[in-house]
């Protein structure tokens, strides 16, 4: 975990989180941090708890012990920011209006986040050049499920959120359309810099990240950077070194020493906190400065002083 960032890059920060349901352990201490402008995989099978915990982290389904902040908030508080246009998320159930067109669809969603009519075209025209678009005047319920996945997707990140949350986004699509996914992926990353959670059980879809998460029977097993994977695991498969890194994981849980001292549970996310009341008071100013600017009133008053 890189611990050298700023806390206000720190969008999302879990410490010693914890959950069951139905007598079964979902969470068993998890801690990890995703920054802004970067991309995080959270890789895992099937039953590993990765969309449960995107759901929480989106503030749709609580913990049971633990802390967790997103975007300065807690999830499921007034201070919260998840339901809100800060954030898009796209679960791996489809959420469209099955009757309205794409076209319909997507200036629904487009006005609900106080996007103009013109720009919401321009941008329906855009994006042509980096996916395999259904025509605008198809009924979504006619679409396949490819092109369903596709039309979800853009809807999840058509208003430049700050936290993107993708949970499998590519599941059922072929080659050419997992290819698209992930290039609009990192052109977001180059573009407004948002925080990118992705949830997959593919190794190779997670190489495309910044950093992996691996998530297994409640517990993270490892959290790097893939880059320092690929640089200390030279000429090496990225489905091998996850591999090793699981084998020496559970060595180390069976060992003597696999008892970890409560006190140093946290060790690595005591140093990380939500954003800090200056960050939002300096925030706050701005906004006020921004809303006088726009008044005539006020360059008057300056005058006459």
């Amino acid at each position: 975990m890189d611990t050298s960032q700023k806390p206000s890059r720190c969008s999302v920060i879990l410490a010693n989180v914890f959950k069951t349901h139905m007598g079964r352990t979902i969470f068993d201490g998890i801690n990890f941090t995703a920054f802004s402008g970067k991309i995080c995989a959270v890789l895992g099978g099937i039953e590993s708890g990765k969309s449960m915990l995107l759901s929480c982290i989106v503030g749709g389904n609580d913990f049971d012990s633990g802390q967790m902040w997103v975007l300065g908030g807690k999830p499921q508080t007034k201070s919260s920011k998840t339901l809100t246009k800060h954030v898009g998320y796209m679960p791996q159930e489809f959420c469209l209006y099955e009757k309205m067109t794409v076209l319909e669809l997507i200036l629904y969603f487009g006005q609900l986040y106080d996007i103009n009519s013109k720009f919401i075209l321009w941008r329906l025209r855009y994006y042509n050049d980096f996916f395999t678009f259904p025509s605008s005047k198809s009924l979504v319920k006619d679409l396949s499920y490819s092109e369903k996945r596709i039309v979800s997707f853009i809807i999840t990140v058509f208003h430049r959120p700050r936290l993107i949350v993708l949970d499998e986004p590519t599941t059922g699509l072929d080659t050419s359309k997992k290819n698209q996914v992930w290039s609009y992926i990192h052109h977001m990353i180059h573009t407004w810099k948002p925080t990118i959670i992705v949830a997959t059980n593919n190794v190779e879809e997670a190489s495309l990240a910044t950093n992996i998460v691996y998530l297994k029977d409640g517990k993270i097993i490892f959290d790097h950077d893939v880059s320092d994977l690929k640089k200390n695991h030279p000429n090496q498969s990225l489905e091998h070194i996850v591999d090793i890194l699981h084998t020496k994981r559970n060595e180390w849980l069976h060992s003597n020493e696999s008892k970890m001292p409560h006190d140093k549970v946290l060790t690595n996310v005591e140093t990380l906190t939500p954003r800090t009341s200056i960050w939002k008071l300096k925030t706050v100013t701005i906004k006020n400065i921004r809303v006088l600017l726009r008044s005539r009133w006020f360059f008057l008053i300056m005058y006459m002083n």
